[in-house]
């Protein structure tokens, strides 16, 4: 049941295989993936979310089908903020050393500190200089570069993308989880895979979510992407 204090679980994973032929022995439980990764977390994004809202009540939108939903992959990382920002554990007050707070950022946007890497969202801009987070900073804390995503951002970033249709049988829903797969082949999305979508199309196509990691690079070989998205 979801709750007002609910929300919602995402997890990433990519399964590398040799060729198509070792990711079907895997389907069949003959052979292991070369290596899987899993990826934790990720931030809904506006468009996505309207989407989802116009489905619910019959508003004409496209349904994230089999037919329709793909998997995006892409070499686009976080929006690097310009100065140093500085984090305390156990503060939400962040401050910055020559950052442009109110014009590279909003209230409801995600920010990092690089060297911790967990995104915290952001409840007020109030200078250039000083911003407060909707929950208290839990890391070690620090000064130093910062990057940030936007609720308001519609997709992939990267200069390399690749949106790949369905695979058979998928999306699959069981309670309130469905899971989304993609298969990409030898000759497909051979670039460092640092950001992950799902949209509802090729046609002007609505991005659910965005989530930024490190994946490794691909070059050759067959690798999977599955997306298992949870509302609690």
């Amino acid at each position: 049941m979801l709750r007002d204090s609910g929300g919602h679980r995402t997890k990433l994973t990519v399964r590398k295989f040799d060729d198509l032929d070792h990711y079907l022995d895997w389907l069949c439980g003959l052979r292991k993936p070369l290596e899987e990764v899993p990826i934790v977390g990720n931030i809904f994004l506006d468009e996505g979310i309207g989407a989802l809202l116009a489905l619910a009540i019959g508003d004409a939108e496209t349904a994230f089908s089999n037919a329709n939903a793909r998997l995006g992959v892409g070499d686009g990382g976080l929006t690097a903020l310009t100065g140093t920002l500085t984090f305390t554990n156990g503060s939400a007050a962040v401050t910055g050393t020559s950052t442009l707070f109110t014009s590279e950022l909003a209230a409801g946007d995600w920010v990092q500190l690089d060297a911790d890497g967990e995104l915290y969202r952001v409840e007020s801009i109030t200078s250039d200089t000083a911003m407060t987070l909707e929950r208290l900073y839990a890391g070690t804390g620090g000064t130093g570069a910062g990057s940030a995503i936007s609720p308001l951002e519609t997709g992939l970033k990267g200069a390399n993308t690749l949106y790949k249709a369905m695979e058979t049988g998928y999306p699959q829903r069981s309670g309130t989880t469905v899971t989304f797969r993609s298969v990409f082949g030898d000759t497909e999305a051979n670039f460092q895979w640092l950001e992950f979508t799902v949209d509802n199309g090729a046609a002007a196509g609505k991005n659910w979510n965005r989530k930024v990691q490190d994946a490794g690079t691909k070059s050759g070989g067959t690798w999977t992407l599955d997306l298992q998205i949870t509302l609690q």
